[in-house]
């Protein structure tokens, strides 16, 4: 899998902490949601984070890109706190979501729920951070993955 860097290539490590990259899937197999989630946990594993198995929650396309919106404008423990100006999370959303084609899209998190909507939220921990928002968009060429972490 050939990956590209986006987060600091980007500018995004000026604002967050996290990552953001997008790899080359184009000869995986990826037929079943199973598929997904074994990719997703090698993913994991090569990136250091922790695999999560079965336990991604699936998301239509435009709740994962209102999600990943809300992820980069905001920060994740201190949920009405800025992280960047909402002008700058859409230039970064639009980058990010430049490399899929929407149209075949699959989407996946690790959160249950969005934080910035409801107070019913609840995440699988993907790094050893207080909290972190992991977001994958897939078409069935590319993967973008983008996580941020946060502390209290």
């Amino acid at each position: 899998m050939n990956k590209t860097e986006l987060y600091k290539s980007s500018g995004m490590d000026s604002f967050f902490e996290g990552g953001s990259f997008v790899l080359e899937i184009s000869n995986s197999n990826i037929k079943t949601e199973s598929d997904i989630f074994n990719l997703l946990d090698t993913i994991c594993t090569n990136e250091k984070l922790n695999p999560l198995n079965e336990n991604w929650n699936k998301l239509s396309y435009e709740d994962c890109k209102e999600l990943l919106l809300n992820t980069l404008n905001f920060d994740l423990a201190f949920t009405i706190c800025e992280s960047m100006t909402r002008d700058k999370a859409i230039y970064f959303l639009n980058h990010i979501l430049s490399f899929i084609n929407k149209d075949e899209c699959r989407c996946f998190t690790n959160s249950y729920g969005n934080p910035w909507k409801s107070a019913q939220y609840s995440f699988n921990s993907i790094t050893e951070s207080t909290f972190d928002m992991a977001i994958v968009f897939l078409d069935s060429n590319k993967l973008v993955f983008t996580y941020k972490t946060g502390e209290d």
